[in-house]
């Protein structure tokens, strides 16, 4: 694998054509998408509109994130904390 990642969401079809948006319902399919594509890393969006449906917003979510990357080979190491510029 190449040590560089990909901001969430790219290998996604965009969201009401926003190409930097959480992917609420498709977010775990980018795990296996990023290790096919030879990647290492994911950086996370964080953001206002869709906190609540987050994965980091709770421990059984977090616990998801952490088993995926685990099993892909492919991990979050950073956040894009877009929900501070609308908070």
């Amino acid at each position: 694998m190449n040590p560089i990642g990909i901001m969430q969401g790219r290998l996604l079809p965009p969201i009401d054509g926003k190409i930097q948006a959480f992917p609420v319902e498709r977010w775990a399919e980018e795990f296996a998408w990023a290790a096919d594509a030879g990647l290492e890393r994911i950086e996370w969006i964080y953001e206002f509109e869709t906190a609540e449906a987050n994965p980091l917003a709770s421990d059984g979510g977090l616990e998801r994130v952490r088993r995926l990357a685990g099993e892909s080979g492919v991990g979050v190491r950073s956040v894009c904390a877009d929900y501070f510029m609308r908070a």
